[in-house]
C-alpha cells in the first residue's frame, strides 16, 4: 500500500500492479503520520476500536470493517462510510 499524505489517498498493490485505490484521512497536526516503509504485523477483520486518552485524543469507532497494524501502534483501517 503507498499512501499519499499530500494528496490523502491510498493505493493498494498486489506485486506491483495497482489493485484498489480510496481517499484516505491521515493524522492531525498533534497525532501525525508516521511515515517510512513498514511491514503489515497483523491483520484482522473489523470490530470495534478505541484508543488516546479520555479527554484528550480518545477515540472509539464501532464500525471498523478491518484493520492492519504495521508500527508500534499505528494502524491502517477502514470504516463504513
Amino acid at each position: 500500500m503507498a499512501v499519499s499524505l499530500r494528496d490523502q489517498t491510498a493505493v493498494a498493490y498486489e506485486g506491483d500492479r495497482p489493485v484498489y485505490a480510496a481517499l484516505v484521512a491521515t493524522g492531525l497536526p498533534g497525532t501525525p503520520t508516521v511515515q517510512g516503509i513498514f511491514r503489515t504485523w497483523l491483520r484482522r477483520p473489523g470490530g470495534r476500536m478505541a484508543g488516546g486518552r479520555p479527554g484528550a485524543g480518545y477515540y472509539y469507532l464501532e464500525e471498523v470493517v478491518w484493520t492492519a497494524l504495521f508500527y508500534s501502534g499505528y494502524a491502517a483501517f477502514g470504516l463504513l462510510a
